[in-house]
């Protein structure tokens, strides 16, 4: 006599008995690339941390919880990365999400200041790394890359990997994208020879001192083009590009299509309202 199966009140199953949760961890495991999901406000540091992780991953880098539930659900990430500002509630609330929809995702928080008032709530939220004080691009890095990797456990003894000149060539870079920006100049203010440089920094982060910068300009575009209703030559100007016309052409070379194809098909993908029921 065949034995009856209960299935628990709630739980969605396919033909095989897997609820949804074990549907995203399969759909996890047969995917080629993993994903990381950046939620921050502040868009340099996004866009740095874009350019710099996408040898390992797809990155999502985004600035509103809107857009990163639609990330959550479309593109259920590997590893988040939360940097918690003044504003805390958007974060704090992403973070018990991702715990609740994706337990198996790594989660790096990040707590410029001490933020002593909301101590308490930011410890309840149980993430796989806590980085507090002033942020530190090379250490966050460093963090993401063995969380993608799980090439190491022991979290507390994770250190920057990055040379010493090439992280201090990335903090020049990232403070100064909007001026001129030439190679010598850069190995100049980091204590180094063009030469040196330039092979140090394709070491470590796998492209030339040049193609950081502009990719990591077009970054900072791209996030204007969403969370602005900026002109592309106002856009142009604010991120270091001689005029409209030059970030078009850059636009094409590194994402396929022009900013103004661009800015529309970001913003369709957003979900029009969110939806406060399913919080």
């Amino acid at each position: 006599m065949a034995k009856a199966t209960t299935q628990r009140p709630g739980a969605i199953s396919d033909a095989d008995g897997r609820s949804t949760r074990d549907h995203t961890a399969a759909r996890l495991s047969r995917r080629r690339r993993p994903v990381a999901l950046f939620f921050d406000r502040d868009r340099i540091v996004a866009a740095a941390m874009t350019v710099l992780l996408k040898r390992e991953c797809l990155v999502r880098s985004v600035s509103a919880a809107s857009q990163a539930v639609h990330e959550i659900a479309t593109t259920p990430p590997d590893v988040a990365i939360l940097r918690i500002s003044e504003n805390a509630i958007e974060a704090v609330w992403l973070a018990h999400l991702l715990r609740a929809r994706l337990p198996q995702c790594r989660l790096v928080i990040v707590v410029d200041s001490p933020a002593t008032e909301r101590a308490d709530v930011i410890s309840s939220i149980g993430g796989d790394a806590l980085l507090t004080g002033p942020l530190n691009i090379e250490l966050l890095l460093a963090h993401a890359k063995a969380f993608l990797g799980e090439r190491r456990s022991d979290v507390p003894s994770i250190r920057p990997t990055l040379h010493d000149h090439v992280g201090r060539a990335i903090s020049y870079v990232v403070g100064h994208y909007q001026a001129p920006l030439p190679t010598h100049a850069v190995a100049r203010a980091v204590g180094l020879s063009r030469s040196r440089l330039a092979s140090l920094f394709q070491s470590d982060v796998g492209m030339t001192l040049k193609t950081f910068l502009v990719h990591f300009r077009l970054e900072v575009a791209r996030r204007f083009l969403v969370e602005t209703q900026d002109k592309l030559e106002t856009i142009a100007t604010a991120v270091g590009f001689c005029d409209g016309p030059h970030l078009c052409r850059s636009f094409r070379q590194y994402l396929g299509h022009p900013p103004s194809r661009y800015r529309p098909a970001l913003i369709s993908r957003l979900p029009t309202r969110p939806n406060r029921a399913g919080a």
